[in-house]
């Protein structure tokens, strides 16, 4: 099921704050598609948290360990 924002043309990203400046540059990359990304940046437990509470992304960026976590609760 696509989120409302893949129909509107938009990506939500959740990432850890320290990959911020490789977010931010990627979504810059995209701007000319008319593809924009939406980047929410936390600490890297709290990416997990919030995909584990069902909050709403298209891409999580997070550590590998956390995605590990994710991935073993069946949330990625």
């Amino acid at each position: 099921m696509a989120t409302t924002s893949a129909r509107t043309g938009e990506i939500r990203v959740l990432s850890a704050a320290a990959m911020r400046e490789i977010v931010v540059e990627l979504g810059e990359k995209y701007a000319p598609t008319g593809i924009k990304l939406v980047p929410e940046f936390t600490r890297s437990p709290l990416v997990r948290d919030r995909i584990g509470d069902r909050e709403p992304f298209d891409i999580a960026v997070t550590t590998q360990a956390r995605i590990g976590e994710l991935a073993k609760a069946n949330k990625v």
